[in-house]
């Protein structure tokens, strides 16, 4: 083996150490104009896809190149964002214009779901979030069905799914 071999095998393993760590990736687009990946601790590291899974796969590749660029020029490589759980509770205000929380409230009531849960939903789905599943998920046909509340919500506290 030369030198260069060794050192092109070290390189590999360090790049691949470095692509273990948690590394934030984010992903935003839809299927009509395509997915644009980027992981915004390596400055630059952008990328595109069709779909988000070759977005992702995109993003991978990518990740690898700008490390191992930054390790043959000698540059530093950051750590990952480290985000602290603790700090986020999960409740926060939000203020909105009364037309757009009157379109909320009335696309929720036709839902058969409280604001909330609408309001929720909606943000995941924007922010390229999969629904979630599980028991709690309700098909639309068994939210429509499920007791109301007083302000046309849907009973109980249960949190339930996104669709």
């Amino acid at each position: 083996m030369t030198e260069n071999t060794l050192t092109d095998i070290a390189l590999d393993e360090r790049v691949g150490e470095l692509l273990d760590r948690p590394y934030r990736k984010l992903i935003r687009g839809d299927r009509v104009e395509g997915f644009l990946a980027e992981a915004p601790e390596l400055p630059g590291c952008v990328t595109a896809g069709e779909t988000q899974e070759e977005a992702l796969t995109n993003l991978q590749e990518a990740m690898a190149i700008w490390l191992e660029t930054a390790l043959a020029e000698g540059a530093d490589i950051p750590e990952p964002e480290a985000v602290p759980e603790e700090k986020y509770s999960g409740r926060m205000l939000l203020r909105m214009p009364q037309s757009l929380h009157a379109l909320l409230a009335r696309r929720a009531r036709a839902d058969g779901v409280s604001i909330n849960q609408m309001a929720v939903t909606l943000l995941a789905q924007a922010l390229g979030l999969p629904p979630r599943g599980g028991k709690d998920s309700l098909s639309g046909a068994q939210r429509r069905s499920r007791p109301r509340s007083k302000g046309g919500q849907a009973g109980g506290s249960r949190s339930r799914g996104l669709r």
